[in-house]
């Protein structure tokens, strides 16, 4: 009985310890989900973000709390909050 139980106990802890693969991104730039790069953006309001890609060049974004999907990983190399806080989601050219 008690194997029995100290295997139900260990299922429950392997059950409660497994992420599911949309709670495993974090706040901020992730570079592989599913092949695809992501910004996580875990506040309230919209930020702008600055992304970088494969080429050096760089773009601009105002990102709404959630998820955004940036591109591919192989072409994505980075991104990163820049402020902006409360701007329109839409694309933001350079300053």
């Amino acid at each position: 009985m008690s194997v029995l139980a100290g295997g139900a106990v260990a299922a429950g802890l392997l059950t409660a310890t497994m992420a599911s693969p949309a709670s495993a991104l974090s706040c901020g730039y992730n570079d592989n989900d599913n092949g695809k790069a992501v910004y996580r953006h875990c506040g309230n309001t919209t930020v702008r973000i600055e992304t970088t890609n494969v080429f050096g060049g760089k773009s601009y974004q105002c990102v709404a709390p959630g998820d955004t999907v940036l591109g591919d990983t192989w072409f994505i190399r980075g991104s990163h909050y820049i402020g902006g806080v409360g701007c329109s989601p839409v694309t933001i050219p350079p300053r």
